[in-house]
């Protein structure tokens, strides 16, 4: 199978890829955070983007996600 490349898209963006070029795949989403981020208490604007993908059977997609900040926390 021909898979998109859609690393570095937002999740929404690689969505729509997805739908519009290949109908017939399902994309299997992943979320990963890291450690440092799943013990901080810190809330933060961000987007998940697209950090990793794989082909799994003929027609799966697997894509791990992980979130960005779109605003540099700030200093109290």
């Amino acid at each position: 199978m021909d898979a998109p490349n859609l690393l570095g898209l937002t999740l929404a963006e690689a969505r729509s890829v997805a739908r519009a070029g290949y109908p017939d795949v399902v994309l299997n989403i992943i979320y990963y955070s890291s450690p440092v981020s799943k013990s901080s208490f810190t809330v933060c604007n961000g987007v998940y983007r697209v950090v990793r993908q794989r082909l799994c059977g003929s027609n799966e997609l697997e894509v791990t996600v992980s979130l960005f900040r779109t605003e540099p926390q700030k200093n109290h």
